[in-house]
């Protein structure tokens, strides 16, 4: 779970959204309550089947992708500590 929720929170940032507008971005995204996009950044709930299908074609990533390996590439390592923290 916590590898998805990085993997969501690199999209984000990736995508160039601000880091306070996150948890607003992906509410849209899924249309759920920004306190439900909060839960599933901080790694702390599981996430739908149909809510890992909307990112995954949101930013064009294999749904397994998206699930089970790293989308943070090397050259992002730098940037894993704004991520995680």
């Amino acid at each position: 779970m916590e590898s998805l929720s990085l993997n969501i929170r690199y999209l984000l940032w990736r995508e160039g959204v601000r880091r306070d507008e996150w948890a607003a971005k992906l509410a849209d995204l899924l249309g759920s309550d920004i306190r439900r996009s909060q839960e599933i950044l901080s790694g702390g709930v599981d996430l739908q089947p149909a809510e890992v299908a909307l990112i995954a074609k949101a930013y064009k990533v294999a749904i397994n992708k998206l699930r089970t390996q790293s989308l943070v590439s090397e050259e992002m390592v730098m940037n894993v500590a704004f991520l995680v923290e």
